[in-house]
């Protein structure tokens, strides 16, 4: 039920379906851990209780529902609406041109690698190694990262600060 008080009217939108399985999350196309068909019955059905207890506001159940997940190996991303059970990371940033692009001397695949290793770190609550991996990708290897949009670019270092915005002429 959604409730407009200046207007004086109220809806009420019939519940999401979220089809057979009962939520909207995808297994990683890159997760090819071996499930039998119990545990992975056993999988969709806490992925849909725990998004039925968040729908509902029930945190508890949902974090309930989260520390079996994590019991079984099952690391769930709710901003990407995914989960994987191999220990590997969510993709975390997508490039964008920067200024330091014509000398950046480093390989996509490289910064994909430490971006990885830094979500790994964050998943497990190992923020000293999280901010570590972003200074040396800032100081080492002139990359700037924005969480906030999901992105990455090559920039250029002058006193160790980078410029921020549309060059100015």
């Amino acid at each position: 039920v959604s409730l407009r008080d200046r207007e004086k009217t109220w809806t009420c939108r019939p519940p999401k379906d979220f089809g057979p399985l009962g939520h909207d999350y995808e297994r990683a196309a890159d997760d090819d851990t071996p499930f039998d068909e119990a545990t992975l019955a056993k999988i969709n059905e806490l992925l849909a209780q725990r998004l039925q207890a968040k729908l509902t506001r029930a945190f508890d159940e949902a974090d309930g529902c989260m520390d079996e997940l994590q019991a079984i190996g099952v690391f769930v991303n709710d901003k990407l609406r995914g989960w994987r059970a191999d220990g590997g990371a969510f993709p975390t940033h997508a490039r964008i041109e920067g200024d330091g692009d014509a000398a950046w001397p480093y390989a996509d695949e490289a910064v994909l690698a430490l971006l990885a290793e830094r979500s790994i770190a964050k998943r497990d609550a190992d923020y000293e190694t999280a901010d570590a991996i972003s200074t040396k990708l800032r100081d080492e290897m002139c990359v700037a990262l924005d969480d906030k949009r999901g992105t990455w670019r090559a920039v250029t270092l002058s006193g160790g600060h980078f410029r921020v915005g549309p060059r100015v002429e």
